[in-house]
């Protein structure tokens, strides 16, 4: 059965002597399942990584209590994040007679949080500077939620970011291209737009120029990969508020930086 899951599996002794694994947990130490049985982690990793397991197994199975462990290694040169869950294996008497740990690769999924956290920083940082413009009193003008505009093609940063600033007093609005944007653009009145530089075969800062040319209020955010200064003075020069670098390392999006999101009242004109 362990054979038909995705994840990477072992099952250890009490002694912490390996009895078992699936064939991703041998693939990933280079052997064959069967070559895996009576070695211990000190004939699979470097010794300070087979310290850290075997302190990490003697207390989970000392307190007999499951744990979720995050850990970063180096795997055929690149960096890589994974996630461990940990539990203690118990005979019909109740005395632990060994422990078993599942695990799998989520470094692509801390990259995407990363992403987002980074983007909320910005965020916050581009409404709190325009705040004062923005929430100017004037006659005839009506409190409305802050419609944020995301333009990008890659669906899950889209979603992550919808959800993030859904959970405030944030109206989300999605465009996949820049036809798209710019038709929201137009019937939506978005305060601020999140713009990617590539939108697949488009490029996002001529759609920034569009959008600036339709609304030249309107506060844009460009997204880039990486801090590509030719980029970034295309986009600044084509109009853009601010940019995002969309990779930054690893983090955590979190309740706490989700807090951080203030509520923010946008007035505009009663149509």
């Amino acid at each position: 059965m362990i054979e038909s899951l995705p994840q990477s599996i072992f099952i250890k002794t009490r002694d912490l002597i390996y009895v078992s694994c699936n064939d991703n947990f041998a693939r990933d130490v280079g052997l064959k399942p069967e070559e895996i049985q009576g070695k211990t982690d000190y004939e699979l990793f470097p010794k300070e990584l087979a310290d850290k397991y075997r302190m990490d197994d003697k207390r989970i199975m000392d307190n007999v209590q499951p744990e979720e462990i995050d850990e970063h290694f180096t795997h055929e040169g690149k960096d890589t994040i994974v996630h461990t869950i940990k539990t203690p294996i118990k005979d019909s008497s109740g005395k632990v007679v060994g422990i078993i740990g599942i695990y799998w690769d989520v470094t692509e999924i801390k990259i995407k949080e990363a992403q987002i956290s980074d983007l909320q920083k910005r965020i916050k940082f581009i409404l709190g500077a325009t705040r004062t413009g923005l929430d100017t009193a004037e006659e005839g003008y009506a409190m409305e939620k802050t419609k944020i505009m995301i333009v990008d093609d890659e669906e899950d940063i889209c979603t992550l970011l919808c959800i993030t600033l859904s959970r405030h007093n944030y109206e989300c609005l999605i465009a996949n291209n820049g036809a798209k944007a710019l038709e929201l653009l137009v019937k939506e009145h978005p305060a601020v737009v999140l713009l990617d530089v590539r939108l697949g075969a488009e490029s996002g800062i001529d759609v920034l120029k569009k959008i600036k040319s339709i609304d030249n209020k309107v506060k844009v955010i460009m997204l880039t990969v990486m801090d590509d200064e030719k980029t970034i003075h295309e986009a600044k020069a084509g109009g853009a508020d601010d940019y995002a670098p969309k990779l930054s390392g690893t983090g955590s999006m979190g309740d706490e930086i989700l807090s951080k999101l203030s509520l923010l009242a946008i007035k505009r004109k009663k149509k």
